[in-house]
């Protein structure tokens, strides 16, 4: 039967529950402390309220009572009105006159000092504006008694000085020794002169500016500016100041009868400046040394010193500063403790309460938790990891029922457990488990765990010492870890870790992991598993046609032996002749065996070389690589090996077919990736290939140049077409009766540093067949170059003989040149008339489009005369080898002679190629030439230009 008295409920509640009464108690009376809050807020506003007093007396000083200057500003400008008219100078006049100014200066003597007791400060100034040697500063120690010499000079000129005496004031101090210059900041002065010059439009009187960085005689001083102006013009300034000790006593005089310590702080541009104290406490720091923490949005903040902490109250002074970006604040400080003594007189009383309470309470609930406890940590005293069975009763009824549970729990668990032995001891996958628990220092395993790695143990437990020993034992390879680990040791114990051991052929896997209690190892056979990847690798990189290694197993192999540092060696790179034909002749299935027979010889043969691997790459592409060969020998050995393959022969039905293959050898050089070696190996190859195959060839490296320079040149050329990488100059062609230009000769410069000149680009083209790509592109390129600025003059084009556009490309070409046919010249070389049926078709076309054509470099030809009757073209072009030196050598004028005299009478203009000199010049002219062409009467050039006067002249008047 359930007893109430004994359940948990009701052993926790009755203690809360008593508890609970009594904080209730104890809320009622702590409720009044929310008056503290009240009371607290009211001290701090009365704070904040003597504060705004000292800083609305201050604002009534500053600004009714100190900075009073306006009768003295009046008196100025009076005197300086006056000085104008007594003088007949301006104002600017006079202030740029060292005489004049000093003058005007003197004249203030009797008004500057009236400021002081006026003012009641303790400084006074005029400074103009030409300031050093022209400027007043006074100070007084009594500023209501300025006539019994307590007024010392700070710095003023020496005349100035004798007149205030003479005036009665008794200037006391004569040995002064500060001068203007020495000041170490004017921005008191210089901020409300600046701002009055760069606003004309404001009123005469321009307000005054407060400041606070005046250090004069080691002396801060508070100081009050207005910038004197008189006809529209700012002359200077007047001021007053206020001496740091005069500061303090007029705050010590606000604070009589309270402990606020007051500061006067000068903000500009959000900047302090400078900060002028009255503290009564002075053990207070500077604030910019203490950390000042917010606590309201009204300017109130806190910060700590000495194991104190102060309340700090900012509040603006009003001064109609804001033209000068200056803000005036008075900061109040005072001790916390002494502001909100009076709350914390009433918090003391409330605490004593709330704490006699809470000393009551705790006394309860610590009598009724030991209470409780107790029989709960007896019965915690008697449970072990192996023994949580007949445990005492605790009389609490809940706790004895979970306890009752726990025991059935227990005793489940260890049935289940040796349930889970026994499956995994019968599982037909081997798997097994160790523990090792730390407490205990043993380790736990199954029944398998020490037959799956082939060790004889008789004990069931063993010691982590014995284990270790145990372990190490093992006769296997370390197939993969995880870690770098080589034994069993202490680090197994504290490091997860997984590996793979082979013993007696089968792969386990060892894993562990790790906990704080100890460790477990589990051991899983993954012989299948690693047979079955075996496989598949196998699969992968051997070739199921030979056995020998595929492409990827091969490159696999050769880039691993680089990268471990291979430093000699040779690849074989082989190919059966005539594959496809042996195929054709006998079939596929004869084909495959011809391979195999292949195959199989370099199977052979590298099982006689352990530093040898063969591959088969494809069809009838084998390829070897003989590493860390030990001399060359070695390479000739296998070369001479692979060459007796030769010997061997393949059944063909009722025949038989000896092996024929091409081989090439390439040495492996340090540095060379194995994709650079297999590309000089197949180059030795092709080359056997090409002279007669069956046969065997090293790798020449001159050859091997060649071919890859002339590979660059292919490249070149291709590139140079795609990107239309040719530029043309243009060389004049001149009537030699009018001196006048006939046209422009289009000559072909190549852009590209592989190809040095035109006749290079035409016998690449010519090799290659890209004869009609470069016709294409001179005859568009040329031509648009030309015709876009030169539309009167004509164009010759020299045109490959043997080329024509297509139909497509010459309907293009006269659509978009129609307007101009008739000023293209298209020039064909004269050796090239030989080719009777292109040449008549060519002009044919030409003729139809309306376009001429002349015959370049005629005289070096093989032609007939009668020949160039049969085409008659318009201009005839003799070659420039018969011109060079006619002049003084009779053959060739005689031969030229004939020809001009021929082509005369049959209507066709002769033009003189490479004229160079005025005799050549001279003498073409007197055969007969009608145009001329060379270096002598114009240059070739990019720009199109007409020739020079001297030319002209020179043409002429040969």
């Amino acid at each position: 039967m359930k007893n109430k008295f004994k359940t948990i409920n009701f052993k926790i509640l009755f203690p809360i529950t008593i508890s609970i009464v009594l904080e209730a108690i104890f809320i009622i009376l702590t409720m009044s402390l929310s008056t503290r809050v009240k009371i607290d807020d009211s001290l701090i506003d009365n704070f904040k309220s003597n504060v705004r007093v000292r800083t609305n007396y201050l604002e009534t000083s500053m600004s009714n009572k100190w900075s009073c200057v306006d009768n003295e500003y009046e008196l100025i400008n009076f005197e300086c009105l006056r000085y104008e008219r007594e003088t007949g100078l301006t104002i600017d006049e006079i202030l740029n006159s060292d005489e004049h100014s000093l003058e005007l200066l003197k004249r203030q003597t009797k008004i500057i000092p009236r400021l002081i007791s006026s003012n009641n400060v303790t400084n006074c100034f005029l400074i103009l504006n030409n300031q050093d040697n022209k400027s007043v500063f006074l100070s007084a120690k009594n500023p209501n008694n300025i006539s019994n010499g307590d007024i010392d000079v700070d710095f003023a000129p020496t005349e100035i000085v004798t007149d205030f005496n003479s005036e009665g004031y008794g200037i006391s101090n004569y040995a002064y020794t500060t001068k203007f210059s020495d000041l170490k900041s004017t921005s008191f002065y210089t901020k409300p002169l600046n701002f009055a010059k760069e606003n004309p439009n404001q009123p005469l009187k321009i307000s005054g500016c407060w400041a606070s960085d005046l250090e004069i005689n080691n002396k801060k001083v508070l100081t009050y500016t207005v910038p004197i102006t008189h006809n529209n013009k700012v002359i200077g300034v007047l001021g007053v100041g206020l001496s740091t000790t005069y500061l303090q006593n007029y705050f010590n005089e606000l604070n009589k009868g309270t402990k606020l310590n007051v500061e006067l702080v000068h903000m500009e541009d959000n900047r302090q400046q400078e900060v002028f104290r009255a503290f009564i406490d002075n053990s207070i720091p500077k604030l910019h040394t203490v950390d000042i923490k917010q606590v309201s949005d009204d300017n109130l903040y806190t910060f700590d010193y000495d194991n104190h902490t102060e309340y700090l109250y900012a509040y603006q002074v009003n001064l109609n500063n804001e033209k000068y970006n200056d803000t005036w604040y008075i900061l109040g400080i005072r001790d916390k403790s002494d502001i909100l003594e009076v709350s914390y007189k009433t918090s003391l009383n409330v605490l004593v309460i709330i704490t006699v309470g809470t000393l009551f309470t705790f006394g309860l609930l610590l009598t009724f938790t030991l209470f409780l406890s107790k029989p709960i940590i007896k019965v915690s005293s008697n449970i072990n990891e192996n023994n949580i069975t007949d445990l005492p009763k605790t009389n609490i009824y809940e706790v004895d029922l979970l306890l009752q549970n726990i025991e059935k729990y227990f005793t489940r668990s260890l049935d289940l457990n040796k349930k889970l032995n026994r499956v995994i001891d019968d599982s037909s996958t081997n798997i097994a488990l160790a523990e090792y628990i730390k407490d205990t220092n043993l380790v736990t395993t199954t029944s398998k765990f020490y037959s799956m790695l082939n060790l004889k143990v008789d004990k069931e437990d063993l010691t982590k010492e014995e284990f270790i020993s145990t372990m190490n034992s093992i006769k296997g390879d370390l197939i993969s870890t995880n870690i770098d680990i080589d034994c069993i040791n202490e680090r197994f114990f504290n490091e997860s870790s997984e590996f793979v051991v082979l013993v007696n052929e089968n792969f386990i896997r060892v894993k562990t992991e790790v906990s704080e209690k100890g460790i477990i190892v589990t051991l899983i056979d993954l012989t299948i598993e690693y047979k079955d990847k075996m496989r598949i690798e196998h699969e992968r990189d051997y070739d199921v046609l030979t056995g020998l290694l595929n492409r990827r197993g091969f490159f696999t192999y050769v880039r691993k032996e680089i990268k471990n540092g291979c430093q000699s060696g040779a690849l074989f790179m082989i190919d059966i002749d005539n594959l496809k034909n042996f195929n054709d002749e006998f079939g596929h299935e004869i084909g495959d065996k011809y391979i195999k027979v292949v195959g199989n010889y370099f199977f052979n043969l590298q099982s006689r070389y352990s530093n040898l691997i063969a591959s088969h790459l494809s069809g009838d592409e084998f390829i070897l690589f003989l590493s860390n060969s030990k001399s060359n020998e070695e390479v000739e050995n296998v070369a001479r090996e692979i060459s007796l393959i030769k010997n061997e022969y393949v059944d063909c039905y009722r025949t038989r077919k000896h092996v024929s293959l091409s081989c090439g050898v390439a040495l492996y050089e340090e540095g060379l990736t194995v994709e650079e070696l297999k590309k000089r190996a197949d180059f030795a190859m092709y080359s056997v290939k090409h002279s007669g195959k069956n046969s065997m060839a090293f790798f020449d490296t001159t050859a091997y140049n060649l071919y890859k320079k002339e590979d660059i040149m292919i490249g070149e050329l291709n590139r140079l077409l795609s990107e239309r990488l040719i530029d043309y100059v243009y060389q004049p062609i001149v009537d030699v009766k009018t001196a006048e230009v006939l046209g422009y000769e289009a000559l072909m410069r190549p852009m590209t540093e592989a190809f040095k000149s035109p006749l290079t680009v035409i016998e690449y083209a010519k090799k290659y067949n890209k004869l009609y790509n470069v016709e294409e592109l001179t005859m568009f390129k040329a031509t648009d170059n030309f015709f876009n600025n030169n539309l009167d003059k004509k164009l010759f084009i020299n045109s490959i003989a043997s080329q024509m556009l297509t139909k497509e490309k010459l309907k293009e070409y006269t659509e978009k040149y129609k307007d101009i046919l008739d000023r293209i010249v298209v020039e064909i070389i004269e050796e090239d008339f030989g080719q009777n049926s292109i040449i008549k078709k060519k002009t044919s076309i030409i003729k139809s489009l309306g376009m001429n054509y002349a015959i370049d470099d005629y005289g070096t030809g093989f032609n007939n005369i009668g020949m160039v009757l049969d085409y008659t073209p318009q201009y005839i072009k003799i070659d420039g080898s018969l011109i060079r030196g006619i002049d003084h050598d009779e053959k060739k004028k005689q031969f030229t002679k004939s020809i001009i005299n021929f082509c005369k009478s049959n209507h066709m203009l002769i033009i003189a190629e490479s004229v160079e000199t005025a005799e050549e010049l001279r003498c073409v002219k007197i055969l007969g030439c009608d145009y001329v062409q060379g270096y002598l009467i114009g240059k070739p050039s990019s720009t199109v230009s007409d020739i020079s006067d001297d030319v002209k002249l020179l043409i002429k008047n040969t």
